[in-house]
């Protein structure tokens, strides 16, 4: 190259610059030199050096992919289409957004208008508080300053009216007392009367009905003037906040429910009271009956007389959590703590302490609805009762977890004609009772079925006299059973049924009888399981023995398997149809037994007894009896420690 004369430049050499030909010949009739640019398929191929002819596009040794223009093309494409979905979808939230901006606006506005149509009331500055409340509209705050109101008796009914509120932190309402006599009742005037009203809030305010002792007039028919703390029916979005409610006591109304309630709301709609007080009443307490959407939040409430604290009423969907209910001095007794008459209800970290404990009875039978889906977790419950369950209607889904129960009878289910129970769970809970579930049947047709017991730690007291059990045919030593299922004595009508009961994973501490099934005439019980479970005697006391831990008559498909039964002979069962006695260890601590563990006669079906252990070698592991033989189907008795057995089939 000559750089004297530029114009004149000449290159000599190969091609170092690609050249575009143009689409590829695919009659394989044309020769390419290198870095020569050809089409092929929408794709361009550049070759890597002289291509002679018939040499196919796809050798690589001449060829190579130079651009994948199809998938650019596809890439380019599917980034058009999500551009235009985000398009699409911008121009949606825009749409969107504009008609929540509307919305918002509405609100706005109706806000704005609720401001400027707002009026704000200070009871004060009225001659009398009925003056004040006589101008009440929708959109209004009432205020009461610190203080106390006394003989307040001319507030008018709060009717239809919407967007109240009644603030009166620091205040106190005294109504006017009527009666209060010993011959005559109690009564005063309701402060506090709504109908049909919606979103209303009650804030701060302490409402006295002024009595310190229970007086009444039970034969009373006088329902007119029958007076409440407040009374609120048909309203929506009711709303306690930080309200006290004391010194209620009033006229019993015979056969009227929810009469003697000092807080009585019916037919309502999402209501909640929050952290609110209800002490030092006399009689009914919080009644809701007919309402949805209840929120029942860190209530306390601590009264020495009261009937019952809280009656939840044909209500449903409600939630009372992390309140604490002190009632009747604490003392045990068979008035309800609460009252549960409803669906889809959870009672969430509370303290119930006095009374009959969780009831699910009496009122029940006016109620014409079952109670349904009920379900209790985390909560201490000191009373006569756990759960306390009787009338002729129904419960079915109650779940209980992780529950602390210190009771005489954890579940207590004395069940009359049509009763129902179904689906019952308790899992992970500490019982400290003298019977932790106790059935007895009374009248036409109960159904009990598909109950677990599972994963709980139950204590079984002592009890001098078991006859108050009716146990009347079981040996108790003084003590009683966890477990008791049965009927009434001498039942000669109907068919009592009991089926589908599960004990499984407890821990059991007892003096007497663990389990105890007793069937008399007319009483019906299949499939009861009691598996591994821990057993031992009351207090760990190793000196006593448990006679007839397990003691179980007439009962179709009975199962006992994988339990541990620490100090238990002559375990009873007889009159049974379908035994399943299988892996069980019976452990004696020190102590070395000649009589049997397994007494069974009377029984027929199928038998299963095998891999059952005892530690002592001297025990008779199954016994029957001549006189009152076994009639086995068919059985299996194999692989027990000790494998001594007498008489246990028939002759």
């Amino acid at each position: 190259m000559s750089y004297n004369y530029p114009s004149k430049n000449i290159f000599i050499g190969k091609r170092y610059v690609p050249k575009v030909i143009g689409d590829w010949d695919n009659s394989k009739n044309t020769s390419y030199e290198a870095l020569s640019v050809v089409l092929y398929g929408g794709d361009s191929y550049t070759s890597k050096q002289d291509v002679p002819k018939g040499i196919d596009i796809t050798n690589v040794l001449f060829w190579v992919k130079s651009s994948n223009y199809n998938a650019q093309i596809a890439t380019l494409q599917s980034t058009v289409q999500q551009v235009s979905t985000m398009a699409n979808g911008t121009v949606a939230e825009v749409d969107e957004s504009r008609g929540g901006q509307a919305t918002l606006k509405g609100r706005l506005d109706d806000v704005d208008k609720r401001i400027k149509n707002s009026v704000t009331i200070d009871v004060s500055e009225y001659p009398t508080i009925g003056t004040a409340f006589a101008n009440i509209q929708d959109n209004t705050t009432i205020l009461f300053p610190a203080g106390t109101y006394s003989d307040v008796y001319d507030i008018p009914q709060i009717l239809n009216r919407k967007n109240i509120r009644i603030i009166g932190y620091g205040a106190e309402i005294r109504p006017r007392i009527l009666k209060n006599s010993s011959s005559d009742g109690s009564l005063y005037v309701t402060p506090f009367n709504l109908s049909g009203c919606d979103n209303v809030s009650f804030e701060g305010i302490k409402i006295n009905g002024g009595f310190t002792v229970s007086v009444y007039q039970q034969t009373t028919t006088d329902t007119t003037n029958n007076c409440k703390l407040v009374k609120a029916d048909a309203c929506t979005r009711l709303k306690f906040k930080d309200c006290t409610f004391t010194g209620h006591a009033t006229n019993r109304v015979t056969s009227v429910i929810g009469s003697d309630a000092g807080v009585v709301i019916t037919n309502g709609d999402n209501v909640t009271f929050r952290d609110c007080k209800y002490n030092d009443n006399w009689m009914e307490g919080i009644w809701l009956e007919s309402t949805a959407n209840i929120v029942i939040d860190n209530l306390n409430a601590v009264n020495s007389n009261i009937w019952t604290t809280l009656d939840i009423f044909k209500c449903k969907n409600v939630n009372i959590t992390n309140s604490y209910v002190y009632a009747r001095n604490g003392v045990w007794d068979d008035t309800a703590t609460l009252n549960i008459y409803g669906s889809n209800i959870r009672i969430h970290n509370n303290t119930l302490m006095g009374g009959s404990g969780l009831d699910f009875s009496d009122e029940a039978n006016y109620c014409g609805t079952q109670e349904d889906s009920i379900f209790v977790d985390n909560c201490y419950i000191s009373a006569k009762y756990g759960f306390h369950i009787s009338g002729d209607k129904y419960a079915t889904n109650v779940r209980v977890d992780r529950c602390k129960i210190d009771a005489n009878y954890g579940f207590y289910y004395y069940m009359y004609q049509n009763r129902h129970i179904n689906n019952l769970r308790v899992t992970k809970s500490n019982f400290n009772v003298i019977n932790a579930l106790r059935v007895r049947c009374l009248g036409q047709t109960p159904i009990f079925e598909n109950v677990y017991f599972k994963d709980n730690v139950i204590f079984c007291k002592n009890l001098a006299d078991s006859q108050v059990y009716d146990n009347t045919l079981s040996s108790m030593n003084g003590g009683s059973s966890p477990f008791v299922i049965t009927g009434t004595t001498g039942a000669t009508s109907g068919t009592e049924i009991v089926r589908d009961i599960h004990f499984l994973n407890n821990e059991i501490h007892a003096e007497g009888s663990y389990i105890n099934v007793y069937t008399p005439v007319a009483f019906i019980v299949k499939d009861i399981e009691f598996r591994n479970n821990k057993c031992f005697n009351h207090d760990y006391n190793l000196t006593i023995l448990n006679d007839r831990g397990i003691y179980v008559n007439a009962v179709t498909r009975f199962t006992c398997r994988d339990n541990e039964l620490h100090n238990t002979k002559n375990n009873n069962i007889w009159g049974c149809t379908d035994l399943f006695i299988e892996s069980n260890e019976v452990i004696f601590d020190g102590t070395t037994q000649s009589t049997r563990i397994w007494y069974l006669y009377s029984n027929t079906g199928y038998f299963i007894g095998r891999d059952n252990y005892c530690n002592t070698s001297v025990m008779e592991h199954f016994q029957g009896n001549s006189s009152y033989a076994n009639t086995w189907t068919a059985y299996i008795l194999r692989d027990n420690l000790p494998a001594t057995y007498t008489s246990i089939t028939a002759n």
